[in-house]
C-alpha cells in the first residue's frame, strides 16, 4: 500500500500471481489493440458523464483529466467541457490539451516502458529509486486532484 504523505489518500497494490512479463507480451501490447492500461479514478459524476483522473501505461507513462460517457472518451472541445479545460490549462503550464483529455501530461521522471532505452527506467530497479519515484508520483497526483477539485468547485 503507498500512502501519499500530503494527504490521507491510500492506493492498494494488489500483486497479480502467476503472471509473467516477457518480450511478446510488451510488443503485443503496443502493438496489437488499444492500450488503456493503468490507474483510473472516479473523480464525480454529472449526468450521464463521469469525470475521470487517470495514470495511463502508453509508450510513456502520463497522466491527467477526461470525461467518459459510459465507456466512451468525450472530446474535451464540447461546450460544456471547456471551461474545466482552459481553468486547468492556465492553472496550471504542465497540462497539455488534446482532443480526449482536459489536460495531461508526462509523469516526471518521463518512463518509457515501449522502448526500455532510458536510464530512467533501467534506474527502476534499485528499490529506493522505485520507492521515491513512485512516492513523487503519487504525492503529484494528490496535489493534481485536490487542484482540480478547487477549480471544478470554483465553476459552479
Amino acid at each position: 500500500s503507498l500512502v501519499s504523505a500530503k494527504d490521507s489518500i491510500i492506493i492498494k497494490v494488489t500483486d497479480v500471481k502467476n503472471r509473467s512479463v516477457n518480450s511478446t507480451k510488451t510488443s503485443d501490447y503496443y502493438h496489437k489493440g488499444e492500450r488503456n492500461f493503468g490507474l483510473w479514478i472516479l473523480m464525480g459524476e454529472y449526468e450521464t458523464y463521469s469525470l475521470y483522473y487517470a495514470i495511463t501505461v502508453d509508450h510513456n507513462v502520463f497522466n491527467g483529466f477526461c470525461i467518459l460517457n459510459g465507456t466512451e472518451p468525450i472530446t474535451s472541445s464540447r461546450k460544456e467541457f471547456q471551461q474545466f479545460s482552459s481553468q486547468l490549462l492556465n492553472n496550471d503550464s504542465k497540462y497539455q490539451k488534446s482532443d480526449y483529455w482536459l489536460g495531461w501530461y508526462y509523469v516526471e521522471p518521463k518512463l518509457n516502458f515501449k522502448e526500455f532505452s532510458d536510464e530512467n527506467i533501467y534506474n527502476l530497479i534499485e528499490e529506493n529509486y522505485l520507492n521515491e519515484t513512485v512516492t513523487r508520483i503519487v504525492d503529484t497526483t494528490v496535489d493534481d486532484i485536490r487542484n482540480f477539485k478547487e477549480i471544478v468547485a470554483n465553476l459552479k
